[in-house]
């Protein structure tokens, strides 16, 4: 490799770096600032999981099982700006998002819903991501500086995917 490919290629990586790191620290502080638009948007009742999503979920969640809510026909938060610049979360629009121990779903509640259960189970990995990285600012910082490193492709960011690879096989052993 030549010199110039090689110093070609280091900058590359820096200013990837420095973009990925930007993208994290304007997500610590968005993640937040969206979870308390989202509390005011949806000041409806908020409920804990009922029996019927605890028995389902309880195995692979039991350390969150108790301590998230959700809140159900939620206004969602489909597009965030960031930097001046209006991103869209996803080719569709949500139909679930997840604000550490609070779960927001677009749809009503419906009582032993396997669809809406299967959700739940992708939006219970996000709670468990959000605790095990040290909760609401390190959540945002990790989930936007992924969300820029998979080319600002939700279904590319590594969090979405640890999510979506639960939710299938859980919709699996259903």
């Amino acid at each position: 490799m030549s010199i110039s490919k090689l110093t070609n290629l280091v900058a590359y990586a820096a200013q990837t770096s420095w973009l990925e790191e930007a993208w994290g620290q304007a997500g610590a502080v968005a993640y937040e600032a969206a979870a308390k638009t989202m509390l005011v948007r949806n000041d409806r009742s908020q409920r804990s999981l009922d029996n019927f999503q605890k028995r389902y979920l309880r195995g692979n969640f039991v350390n969150h099982i108790d301590r998230v809510s959700v809140v159900y026909d939620a206004q969602l938060m489909d597009r965030w700006v960031v930097g001046g610049m209006s991103i869209h979360l996803g080719a569709v629009e949500s139909t679930a998002q997840t604000y550490c121990d609070r779960i927001y779903l677009r749809s009503t509640y419906q009582p032993e819903d396997i669809n809406q259960l299967i959700v739940l189970a992708h939006e219970m990995v996000h709670v468990r991501q959000c605790q095990k990285l040290g909760g609401m600012k390190q959540f945002g910082y990790a989930y936007f500086k992924a969300y820029k490193r998979a080319n600002q492709k939700y279904e590319k960011n590594k969090l979405e995917k640890e999510a979506f690879s639960f939710q299938k096989k859980f919709a699996a052993s259903l």
